[in-house]
């Protein structure tokens, strides 16, 4: 009786570690670049400089992956209401990588997910600036 419930007590916290974990990044190439175009709506969590501890809508329109070129609100920015960047970037690595128009030093790191619902989404961060005017954190966008 005891071994069984050793079993079944691992099982349980097995199952609920695999459902907790986080989604695998799709790797984007040739023939899922296409999914990325269109709309996506999501949010930006600031880790560091004048963006810390921060949370706000981002909304992005890829227009196209060869090159990758989009662009970018964020909303709700301190004294500046939504700041509109244009992305320009590549696919690397299956990844978007990209410069965003506008910030100081500026780099954009994104991973294609698909999540339990079966859409789409990209996750990475955003990094732009040194010291206190510097920009630095996560952003989470869906497929809309």
């Amino acid at each position: 009786m005891n071994k069984k419930m050793w079993i079944l007590g691992n099982l349980i916290i097995f199952i609920f570690l695999i459902s907790c974990a986080a989604t695998p990044v799709i790797p984007i190439t040739e023939i899922n670049a296409h999914e990325l175009i269109g709309k996506w709506e999501g949010i930006r969590i600031g880790r560091q400089g004048v963006d810390v501890g921060g949370m706000a809508d981002v909304t992005m329109e890829v227009f196209s992956v060869s090159p990758v070129r989009a662009k970018l609100l964020f909303h709700g920015t301190r004294n500046k209401g939504t700041i509109t960047y244009g992305l320009i970037g590549k696919i690397e690595n299956g990844y978007i990588v990209g410069e965003l128009k506008g910030f100081r030093k500026p780099t954009v790191k994104l991973g294609l997910h698909k999540n339990e619902d079966g859409r789409l989404e990209l996750r990475g961060d955003y990094r732009s600036g040194t010291g206190s005017v510097s920009f630095d954190g996560d952003l989470e966008l869906k497929k809309i």
